[in-house]
């Protein structure tokens, strides 16, 4: 058998400490991008529930804001339809209100033009409105989703109209 000599020897120890050196290293990358992944996501999250929160506050604002002027009125019928990404309510006296999403952006316009515009968070795609008035209720559902994962985000507003 043939003898190592002290070059061989560097030879192997340059090897395995650079196999070594590449384990560690794709170890490393493995865990950060992990760690990206979940941040991303839990800042996506937040921005979303931010978003969600004005958006339902705001959209209930206007809505009630609506119902209660056209009774203040005394407009006795609202015809409220959805379709396509936008929902109209029309008052007997011709009062309008509208919801609809345009860009990733909420809005709601009446008469005298747009009352609330929210934009959602870029990570977050809002997909499609609709809406029903049953009964004494109105109700809007804003599907949305988050781009980096498969995780549904929805908006469900439901406005008492009795």
């Amino acid at each position: 058998m043939k003898k190592l000599n002290r070059r061989g020897y560097m030879t192997v120890e340059i090897i395995i400490a650079s196999v070594i050196a590449f384990s560690i290293a794709f170890f490393l990358i493995e865990i950060t991008m992990k760690l990206v992944d979940v941040t991303d996501n839990e800042y996506a999250d937040t921005n979303f529930m931010t978003d969600k929160a004005l958006i339902i506050t705001n959209v209930k604002k206007y809505v009630e804001d609506y119902l209660d002027d056209v009774k203040s009125d005394g407009d006795p019928r609202v015809n409220f339809t959805c379709s396509g990404n936008k929902c109209t309510a029309q008052s007997e006296s011709n009062a309008y209100l509208g919801l609809y999403i345009q860009n990733n952006s909420i809005i709601v316009e009446n008469n005298d033009g747009t009352l609330y515009s929210k934009e959602v968070d870029s990570r977050v795609k809002v997909n499609s409105l609709t809406g029903s008035n049953n009964g004494d209720y109105i109700y809007f559902q804003i599907k949305c989703t988050n781009i980096f994962s498969d995780e549904d985000y929805n908006i469900n507003i439901v406005i008492y109209n009795g």
